[in-house]
């Protein structure tokens, strides 16, 4: 079984974090950052990991945290990383815009990490 994730930049994220799960679409997590640029994604997930790690263990807290651990990983480990298709980031922009998120620049390979892995 194949877990596959979309990081996506979004400036005007409407949330209080600096990213949220936006949705599946084909089988994809799509997570949103609020950013313009992914390099921020790593350093946002660093800072978000050690600020859980600050907070009471309860289950809720340790599901995030591996989450953000697995996230993080993914991420960094660039042979899991590939090439997105058109389509799937069209159906990301599509989801923004159904969040009520607009960007001023389109979603595209170079601004975006799509992660493919064998669970």
């Amino acid at each position: 079984m194949e877990k596959r994730t979309l990081l996506i930049p979004v400036e005007n994220l409407h949330s209080q974090h600096n990213f949220i799960l936006l949705g599946t679409s084909d089988q994809v997590n799509i997570i949103a950052f609020k950013t313009k640029h992914k390099e921020n994604f790593v350093p946002m997930l660093r800072d978000n990991l050690n600020d859980l790690r600050q907070l009471a263990e309860t289950e809720s807290i340790r599901q995030k945290i591996s989450f953000v651990e697995e996230t993080l990983k993914d991420a960094n480990t660039h042979k899991w990383q590939k090439s997105p298709e058109q389509r799937l980031l069209d159906a990301a922009m599509n989801q923004a815009r159904q969040a009520g998120m607009y960007m001023t620049y389109p979603l595209t390979r170079e601004n975006t990490i799509y992660t493919v892995r064998t669970a």
